[in-house]
């Protein structure tokens, strides 16, 4: 057994910065407005949401933002073909692909090309990734599962090739009564957990929201839609929104100050 100290936390110095797409999805992942290098953030939804599109438009803004930023997409459900008609809609040539060959061991795989360091990589699907490790590496699906939450922690924690805290977005899918498709272990490992779903009285809106987060807010949504060129936040309803929950928090703490007052004058 190992005891530590925080001072003993050997961390790179971008560890604290976060990584920005210049929208407004960067007020819900984070108190810093960004996503969190090191953080694993599952992104889960029904089929149809928009998951793999939401999260590619995220790493094409954060590539706006910073040119030299080193992003990757890991397709697990789409072949050469698939990629090649999806781009034409949404416009992503400029980022890095990665396919898995299936005469090779998908594990290894996994570990050479998270070796070469990034900042922000997509895994679509993260079930679909276990799945493959398990047919192919022939081990079990809670082994796989364990296995690649390994990898990807190391690779989070710096152990790669420039020594980068790389933060991942993986996608998952909802079970038909609306859970995520994981294990238990996956939300305790997690730092975030953004859940895609459509509105409970109006099923044409959808909206994203942490019920998860370790670095910023939960339960605040943001509406969206999937236009041409990719997502369009409702940025007006948002601002409406947070502004409503700034209100109550005001008569929240008044109410409050209101009763220590009354305790203090009448109570003793």
């Amino acid at each position: 057994m190992q005891l530590f100290k925080v001072t003993d936390i050997i961390t790179n110095d971008r560890l604290q910065i976060p990584i920005k797409t210049g929208t407004v999805i960067d007020q819900l992942f984070s108190v810093s407005n960004g996503i969190m290098p090191s953080s694993i953030i599952m992104i889960p939804g029904q089929a149809g949401i928009g998951k793999t599109t939401v999260c590619i438009d995220i790493l094409k803004t954060v590539k706006l933002q910073n040119s030299k930023a080193r992003v990757l997409f890991i397709s697990v459900e789409m072949n050469k073909v698939h990629l090649y008609r999806y781009s034409k809609r949404l416009n992503f040539k400029e980022i890095p692909l990665f396919i898995f060959d299936l005469d090779r061991s998908v594990l290894e795989q996994l570990k050479e090309v998270l070796w070469q360091s990034w900042d922000l990589v997509l895994i679509d699907s993260f079930q679909q990734l276990v799945n493959l490790i398990s047919v192919y590496d022939k081990i079990s699906s809670r082994q796989a599962e364990l296995q690649v939450i390994k990898v990807l922690d190391s690779c989070r924690l710096g152990e790669n090739k420039k020594s980068f805290n790389t933060a991942f977005l993986c996608t998952m899918h909802m079970t038909k009564s609306n859970h995520f498709a994981g294990s238990a272990y996956i939300k305790f490992m997690i730092d975030g957990m953004l859940e895609l779903k459509r509105d409970e009285e109006n099923d044409f809106l959808k909206y994203m929201s942490f019920s998860k987060n370790r670095d910023g807010k939960t339960g605040v949504k943001l509406y969206y839609t999937i236009a041409e060129h990719g997502i369009e936040y409702n940025l007006s309803r948002y601002n409406e929104d947070m502004q409503a929950l700034e209100d109550m928090k005001k008569i929240d703490e008044d109410n409050l100050a209101n009763n220590d007052m009354f305790n203090q004058t009448f109570c003793k």
